[in-house]
């Protein structure tokens, strides 16, 4: 087995696979994420491959009318480093079993890494720009990831569950959230 035959692979037939390329993608994908719940000890930074890998169970938004929660893998690639704030080692967080509450992932651009063009000769997509990458989580816990250009994926790997409760947020951040999923399945069902 390769390690790209290990790599996370959607089991769910209603699941989604969905890759960020862009700033405005990515907002996306926070607003997805928001509310997902993982473990400290599960996630994964791969040096020599250049990527971070954060398996969550994340509330699905985009199903408003159902309470569900779903096994879901969010990953990034052109990782060049990846840093961890508010998991001391002896501290609260700092336990493989530990709790991750994921709020809400950010992109800042690079401005020396300008977005390099298309190539139109042989039809290469345009590289994104790089950056910094921060996944900001309850309780003060923050990942930073220096990356080379931003391509993330948030891939659904199982079937939904039923799911405890819906988390409740103050009416802007609730709003803001609806109003980027709407964009993104209205804009999905018109094609």
């Amino acid at each position: 087995m390769t390690q790209a035959d290990r790599r996370p692979q959607a089991v769910a037939p209603r699941g989604l696979r969905l890759r960020a390329q862009e700033p405005e993608d990515l907002e996306i994908l926070s607003a997805l994420l928001q509310d997902a719940v993982g473990r400290v000890g599960d996630v994964r930074w791969n040096a020599a491959e250049r990527r971070f890998l954060l398996p969550l169970q994340r509330f699905r938004w985009e199903e408003a009318e159902r309470d569900e929660r779903v096994l879901a893998a969010l990953a990034f690639e052109n990782v060049r480093s990846a840093q961890a704030k508010g998991l001391r080692p002896g501290g609260p967080s700092s336990t493989n079993s530990t709790a991750l509450n994921l709020l809400s992932v950010e992109f800042r651009r690079d401005p020396a890494s300008g977005a390099e063009p298309a190539d139109e000769e042989s039809g290469a997509p345009a590289r994104s720009p790089g950056g910094e990458i921060l996944l900001l989580c309850s309780g003060g816990a923050a990942f930073r990831l220096k990356v080379e250009a931003l391509e993330a994926s948030l891939t659904d790997l199982a079937p939904p569950r039923a799911a405890a409760h819906r988390p409740r947020h103050a009416q802007n951040m609730t709003l803001a959230r609806e109003g980027l999923l709407r964009r993104l399945f209205k804009t999905k069902g018109a094609e």
